[in-house]
C-alpha cells in the first residue's frame, strides 16, 4: 500500500498558489502523498465535503467526520440557544461539550478559522501525536510543532485511516501500467 501508513511520515506540501482552497488542496496532497498540482487537477475547484470524501475513498482512506456541533442533539429555538450554537432549518444544534476532540486517528484533516476575526476557513493536518502541519506556513518555519489549540476556532475534524491501495493512477506511472493500452493512449517517452 502506498500513501500514509500508521508508521510513516507525511511530506510537507505548501499552499502553492492563491486559490481560495489552496490550503485544502495542499493538506489533501500531504495526506494522500501526491503533489499539489496533481491533487488540484484531480479535484479541481469543486472541493465540497462530498467530493472530498469520495476523493479520500478512491485514494484508499476511510473517513470519520466530526463537526464542532452535536448534530444528533437538537432542540427548538424557543427553548433557548447560547452563542456558538448552530441554527439550521429551525433547529438549534449545540456545540460539543468537549471540543476539539483529542486525536482519534493516525491523521486528521481539520477545518479551522483562517483567523480570529475571519469567516474564511483554513485547512490543517493534525497528526495522531497532536502535532499540526499547516500548509499556510513555510516548511520548518517554527522550531516546534504547532498545536490545534493555537487556532482560534476548529470547525470540523476528519479522522483518516489508510485502508487500501489507491484506485487512482499514481503521480508517476510506470511504463508497465500502460503496456496493455493501445499505442495512442500510452504516455510519450522523453
Amino acid at each position: 500500500m502506498t500513501g500514509l501508513m500508521k508508521d510513516s511520515s507525511i511530506r510537507w506540501v505548501g499552499a502553492a498558489d492563491r486559490r481560495p482552497n489552496a490550503c485544502l488542496i495542499a493538506a489533501t496532497a500531504m495526506i494522500v502523498g501526491k503533489q499539489y498540482e496533481h491533487v488540484a487537477s484531480e479535484i479541481g475547484q469543486a472541493m465540497t465535503d462530498p467530493v472530498l470524501r469520495r476523493y479520500f475513498a478512491v485514494c484508499g482512506f476511510a473517513v470519520a467526520e466530526f463537526p464542532k456541533w452535536d448534530l444528533f442533539s437538537s432542540h427548538d429555538p424557543a427553548e433557548g440557544a447560547v452563542p456558538g450554537d448552530l441554527l439550521i432549518e429551525g433547529r438549534v444544534f449545540p456545540q460539543r461539550a468537549v471540543w476539539p476532540l483529542a486525536p482519534f486517528a493516525p491523521v486528521h484533516l481539520c477545518i479551522t478559522a483562517a483567523s480570529a476575526s475571519s469567516e474564511s476557513a483554513h485547512a490543517v493536518i493534525l497528526l495522531g501525536n497532536g502535532d499540526v502541519l499547516d500548509p499556510g506556513t513555510v516548511e520548518f518555519q517554527s522550531p516546534r510543532p504547532r498545536r490545534l489549540s493555537e487556532y482560534s476556532e476548529v470547525r470540523s475534524m476528519w479522522g483518516l485511516w489508510k485502508v487500501m491501495d489507491s484506485m487512482l493512477v499514481s503521480d508517476e506511472p510506470s511504463p508497465a501500467q500502460f503496456s496493455e493500452l493501445p499505442e495512442i493512449w500510452r504516455p510519450r517517452q522523453g
